[in-house]
This record gives structure tokens, C-alpha cells and sequence, in this order.
């Protein structure tokens, strides 16, 4: 029995949380969703870390920029593993899961419309009677939607042994570039070129 690390849950719970749920609710049809979103953000922090976050056809991509102004891939999340851990998860979970969602949708959809042609006064009176006390039931409802997946993995669930598709050569630090044009050549093995690039 293999529980995730803590490396791999954080990454999948700074995924977009009610597009996390999705994934694991139904993963062909949360996938497919994902990938056509082309969701990302330039502060995705994983473990005190912080990359550019893309979703790809390939799966979550964390990438840094180097000192040359190249954006190189790190670490890839990969689809075909994101989709086999979901469908190994408890059918109890996924129901909890697809409960909290819809409880989601329909909060959402009856979100206060703002009162355009209100006066000041009147608009403040709506968003400290109307919506913030929505916004406060959202928030409890995304809270309670997120915490599903960390309790299952919390308590034991069981995962694919390894979520990395794969694994991407990390760039040669400039000043061991500048080390190795001094010493002599460099050998292939030590300074492999990305093959991903």
C-alpha cells in the first residue's frame, strides 16, 4: 500500500480546487475539461517553491526561467496517473465529493446581482446584508469541497506509486557553465540537454 507524498499532494490541492473535484469526480470528462481550460498561474508554490504552472495536454507542468530568459520544464503531473488514482478512489468518496460540487453549482448560480443604480448607501446596506453572507456560504462550501481529498489521503487511501511521468533534466547553474568552459569539456552525461526543449 502506497499513500502519496507530501510533494504530490501539494501539487494536486493547489490545483484548482472545484477543477480538482471534477477530475476526481469523473476523471475522463475532468480531464478533458482541464486540458481545454489551459488553466495556469505564475505563483504555483509547491513545498516553499515556486514555479509557473501550466495545464497541458501532457498533464500539471511546474517550469522555472533560467538565467538565459528560457522557460525549462521541472516536473510534469501527468494525465494517464492523475486518472488512475481517481478511479481507484472509494465509491463513498466520490459520492461525498459529487455532493459538496453540486452544492457548489447551485450557490453559484444564485450569487446577488449588484445593485447598479442604487445609491451608495444602499450598496453598501446589499453587500453587508446580501452579499456577503453568500460569500461567506461559498467560501464554507469550497472549504468543506477541498478538504475531502486531503482526509482521504490523510487517513491511508491508496495511490499509483509514483504520480511523475517524468522527470526533466534541470539546467546546468550558470556558474558551472562558466567552470566547465575553463576545465575542459564537459561530458554529456553530467550536462544532458533537455530532450523536452
Amino acid at each position: 500500500m502506497t499513500t502519496m507524498t507530501p510533494r504530490q499532494l501539494a501539487i494536486l490541492r493547489r490545483y484548482s480546487g472545484w477543477m480538482l473535484a471534477d477530475i476526481l469526480i469523473h476523471p475522463d470528462r475532468g480531464i478533458a475539461h482541464a486540458k481545454h481550460s489551459r488553466y495556469g498561474c505564475s505563483a504555483f508554490r509547491v513545498e516553499g517553491e515556486e514555479f509557473w504552472m501550466d495545464t497541458t495536454s501532457r498533464g500539471i507542468e511546474m517550469s522555472r526561467w533560467n538565467s538565459a530568459g528560457e522557460r525549462r520544464v521541472c516536473e510534469v503531473l501527468g494525465w494517464p496517473r492523475i486518472a488512475r488514482f481517481a478511479r481507484a478512489l472509494p465509491a463513498a468518496l466520490i459520492a461525498e465529493l459529487r455532493t459538496h460540487r453540486e452544492e457548489l453549482t447551485r450557490c453559484t448560480l444564485t450569487r446577488p446581482d449588484f445593485p447598479v443604480r442604487a445609491t451608495a448607501e444602499e450598496q453598501e446596506r446589499w453587500e453587508d446584508a446580501v452579499y456577503t453572507p453568500w460569500l461567506v456560504r461559498r467560501r464554507a462550501i469550497e472549504a468543506t469541497l477541498n478538504a475531502v481529498p486531503d482526509r482521504a489521503l490523510r487517513d491511508g487511501l491508496t495511490g499509483p506509486p509514483q504520480l511523475f511521468d517524468l522527470k526533466v533534466t534541470q539546467p546546468c547553474p550558470t556558474d558551472a557553465r562558466a567552470t566547465a568552459i575553463r576545465t575542459g569539456p564537459v561530458t554529456a552525461a553530467r550536462f544532458e540537454q533537455d530532450p523536452l526543449l
